[in-house]
């Protein structure tokens, strides 16, 4: 997945080939911020301007914009970092059997 970020906030891009355009979506919170544009150029400047509006009205209603979250990252990478190394002889036993 190709991402951009500004201010903190991660753009997701993706590629419309039925409207020849790319189209991103803000991640990691709850409102809902998308843009588009013909070039790589012209979505991130949709996509500044994007976030740009949305601090402006959440400041002008007195609202706390979405803080954005990190990804939460899968649970075979979390077990990858906390078995980094080489596994124990024991859990390579135990993996041999349910693979068998």
């Amino acid at each position: 997945m190709n991402t951009m970020s500004y201010k903190g906030y991660t753009l997701a891009v993706e590629y419309d080939d039925e409207y020849g355009i790319l189209v991103g979506h803000v991640m990691g919170i709850r409102d809902i911020i998308s843009c588009e544009g013909e070039s790589v150029a012209e979505l991130k400047l949709d996509f500044r301007n994007a976030i740009d509006v949305y601090l402006d009205v959440c400041e002008k209603h007195g609202t706390p914009p979405d803080k954005p979250v990190a990804p939460q990252s899968s649970r075979a990478e979390k077990m990858r970092s906390l078995t980094s190394g080489s596994p124990k002889p024991r859990a390579r036993k135990q993996r041999e059997k349910v693979e068998a």
